[in-house]
């Protein structure tokens, strides 16, 4: 007869003093993104950044495959949430609007990712 037994959380998903332990897993960089941004919220990522985010948020991510778009969205005020590898965020070359700040950063494997969004 099967007996169901509690398992402690990951320590990705809650560490020491309720925190995630483990920061260069795309676990942990879902849960800060689902922690910062809203579910009523836009969610865009750029395709570069080759991860199945959609999947580890629970949720739709908008691909805008457009560096001019990605552009344009950051030269506005901050709306939602923009995930980017960070070497596409320099490649992009424009001033963002100063209500974004980067809310998440993240290095999985081989690439560094960032989370913008509205500043708090």
């Amino acid at each position: 007869r099967g007996i169901v037994r509690a398992k402690p959380p990951l320590p990705a998903h809650k560490g020491l003093f309720g925190k995630p332990t483990v920061i260069n897993n795309v676990l942990s960089f879902a849960a800060d993104v689902r922690r910062v941004v809203g579910p009523d919220e836009p969610l865009v990522a750029h395709p570069d950044a080759n991860l199945a985010f959609d999947f580890y948020l629970g949720r739709t991510v908008t691909e805008e495959p457009s560096r001019a778009k990605i552009a344009q969205r950051l030269q506005a005020p901050a709306v939602g949430g923009l995930l980017l590898r960070e070497a596409g965020l320099s490649e992009i070359g424009t001033t963002p609007d100063p209500s974004w700040c980067p809310l998440a950063r993240a290095s999985l494997a081989d690439r560094s990712y960032v989370l913008l969004g509205r500043c708090r």
